[in-house]
């Protein structure tokens, strides 16, 4: 437990994961387009990532990987992100870690008579991306991340 919370409290965005998981990677695109870097930490790469994967199970992931820190404090796996992202409390939560802004910064900011228009502000931004497995396949929940803070899932 001691290295999974040394690791953890090392960065400010942990994401302890599988090199072939596909829901990881989601997760690591989802942080890199709301502007935060995560470390992340591959356990099926560590000689001793079998006593990480019962660690992080044991502090409460209901899943192994993805395992995510925020601050040094354990938010969850992929559902409690997701959850908190529908609900609009990811983005303040990472906030103090974001290295540009988000689309949501910039509006107000042309509202109040910045110096380029709405229009002009919003193109610069991607508004969407396809998150894409390391091997090229699309996820299997074909998640669309979308910068203005909701997510589309097909409903299948």
């Amino acid at each position: 437990m001691d290295k999974v919370m040394r690791l953890a409290s090392e960065k400010d965005v942990v994401v302890f994961s599988k090199s072939s998981c596909c829901l990881c990677y989601a997760i690591t695109i989802l942080f890199q387009e709301l502007g935060v870097t995560s470390t992340v930490h591959e356990i099926d790469q560590d000689p001793e990532g079998r006593e990480i994967e019962k660690t992080l199970v044991r502090l409460g992931c209901n899943a192994p990987v993805p395992a995510i820190f925020v601050g040094g404090r354990l938010v969850g796996s992929t559902n409690e992100v997701m959850s908190l992202h529908l609900s609009g409390g990811l983005i303040p939560m990472l906030k103090p870690y974001q290295t540009w802004q988000t689309k949501e910064e910039i509006e107000p900011m042309s509202e109040r008579g910045g110096a380029r228009r709405h229009d002009e502000a919003m193109k610069d931004i991607p508004t969407r991306r396809y998150a894409t497995s390391r091997c090229g396949n699309v996820l299997s929940n074909q998640l669309v991340i979308n910068l203005a803070g909701s997510l589309d899932l097909p409903l299948t």
